[in-house]
């Protein structure tokens, strides 16, 4: 068998975009007034529980990853430092 799925997702505040974070931590970004793929990326290892959230002004992407939270900059497809 292939076992349980884990997946999160969240949606912008102006809900035109969609994002996706898989158990292999990859993740990607939806457009979805066109339905394509904006952009993705490979977060790393993320752990038994998953979830995220944008920030309210839809700019930032944040999710649990190991023992530390990675927050994510949507406009410039990075990890915000």
């Amino acid at each position: 068998t292939l076992g349980p799925s884990r997946a999160a997702v969240a949606l912008s505040p102006d809900n035109k975009t969609l994002a996706t974070l898989n158990q292999q931590g990859e993740a990607v970004f939806w457009d979805l007034p066109s339905g394509t793929r904006k952009a993705g990326f490979k977060a790393g290892q993320i752990g038994q529980y998953i979830s995220m959230a944008f920030t309210a002004d839809g700019n930032y992407l944040v999710f649990p990853l190991s023992r530390t939270v990675v927050v994510w900059d949507v406009r410039a497809n990075q990890q915000h430092q």
